[in-house]
């Protein structure tokens, strides 16, 4: 042991995220695909860092799960109903259609850059 600690070599398609940035024990990165969500500069490719939890409020970009997949939309309150909203359209939480299960709050947003 020569006294110098080993530093992990990191692949160029890692992050290391200070957890200060975004305290909370159990938030968590997803990476995001597709564009519905631009109109909110949410881009494909980006990262988005997630509180997980129903609670949510409207005006808050969420993760729901619809059905079998994993969608990011805005939550909405419209006519006494909540909504999830996105350039594609909107569809009810609580009603005819897919299950509905909110997965958490968006409350972070990391956009890859090029390296040098």
């Amino acid at each position: 042991f020569d006294g110098r600690a080993e530093v992990p070599r990191v692949e160029r398609s890692g992050y290391l995220v200070e957890r200060a940035l975004f305290p909370g024990p159990d938030h968590f990165l997803m990476r995001v695909e597709g564009d519905c969500m631009a109109d909110t500069h949410i881009l494909s490719g980006d990262y988005i860092v997630v509180s997980p939890g129903p609670d949510v409020h409207a005006g808050d970009v969420v993760v729901a799960r619809v059905g079998s997949e994993v969608t990011v939309k805005c939550y909405e309150l419209r006519g006494g109903g909540a909504f999830l909203v996105s350039q594609g359209g909107w569809l009810p939480v609580d009603g005819p259609g897919p299950q509905v299960e909110i997965v958490g709050r968006v409350v972070g947003l990391i956009r890859p850059g090029q390296l040098i």
